[in-house]
């Protein structure tokens, strides 16, 4: 499955050139398609977010507090409106 990431640095809050850091502010977007949940007719199908595949995110190699905000969607399968 191809997973697509688009990384926005939004703001550098801070550089600090002695202890070779920085402060930022960025934002993160994952997108990818799973063929398996697409709508193929009938009712709206529901599905345990244990059962559907998503990438877990992890922030590697960071000095110090990382604030994570990653609300959890899940994805509904319906028609598509035309």
């Amino acid at each position: 499955m191809l997973v697509s990431v688009t990384i926005w640095i939004i703001d550098i809050d801070s550089i600090n050139s002695a202890q070779q850091n920085f402060v930022a502010n960025v934002f993160a977007a994952l997108k990818w398609k799973d063929d398996r949940l697409a709508y193929r007719g009938g009712d709206i199908r529901k599905y345990k977010l244990a059962d559907i595949w998503d990438p877990r995110v992890q922030i590697a190699n960071e000095i110090g507090f990382v604030r994570k905000t990653m609300p959890r969607r899940v994805p509904r399968s319906a028609p598509m409106e035309q």
